[in-house]
């Protein structure tokens, strides 16, 4: 089993998905990756300096690629994903060439057994965010968080047209850490569960 969660910055995809792989027995791995390519995206997040958005958003989607090599395709069990390349089509969508990157990326990507989608209300995600104490990142601002929030609904749409790719989605606002984490769970047994 293949498992992908998504959301805003701030919706729970890193404690879910760790929780879902501790829950599975199954490998866990983030985007970006933990690669010499996935830290130098992360240090440009985190970073003061204007970087260009076009190229930024060719760097994740060569992190994406270069980690389907590394951890997806030799994977024997089941892989919990914190973030696929959805979050690319999502979060530079104004800069890369939208929608039909996404039919070109997903012929060398393998498609997960579905994607499991943590919304949430971006406000309620930026004070998540803030309570952290930490830094914003690039993308960590409201009116950022409300047009990913929009842009994941478009690219969704278009997932479902072309790649007919299983979206489950959970309201993670008002829940507690457990009780998204059971919903979630619930749900993966029931389809494992099926004849």
């Amino acid at each position: 089993m293949y498992l992908v969660l998504e959301g805003i910055d701030g919706s729970g995809t890193t404690v879910h998905s760790k929780l879902l792989a501790e829950a599975l027995k199954a490998e866990w791995s983030c985007r970006p990756s933990q690669s010499d390519l996935g830290k130098l995206i992360r240090a440009t997040l985190k970073s003061e300096r204007m970087h260009s958005n076009e190229s930024l958003g060719h760097l994740f989607v060569a992190d994406h690629l270069e980690s389907e090599v590394r951890e997806v395709l030799p994977c024997e069990g089941s892989l919990v994903l914190d973030r696929w390349i959805t979050s690319t089509f999502v979060y530079q969508r104004d800069v890369l060439n939208w929608p039909e990157l996404v039919n070109d990326v997903l012929q060398w990507m393998v498609c997960p057994t579905a994607i499991i989608y943590l919304k949430i209300d971006p406000e309620i995600a930026l004070r998540r965010i803030t309570e952290r104490g930490e830094p914003l990142e690039k993308f960590e601002r409201l009116d950022t968080l409300r047009r990913m929030t929009q842009n994941y609904e478009d690219v969704f749409a278009l997932l479902r047209e072309v790649a007919d790719l299983p979206i489950w989605t959970f309201d993670t606002a008002e829940l507690s850490i457990e009780e998204v984490h059971k919903q979630i769970m619930e749900k993966v047994q029931a389809v494992t569960i099926q004849p």
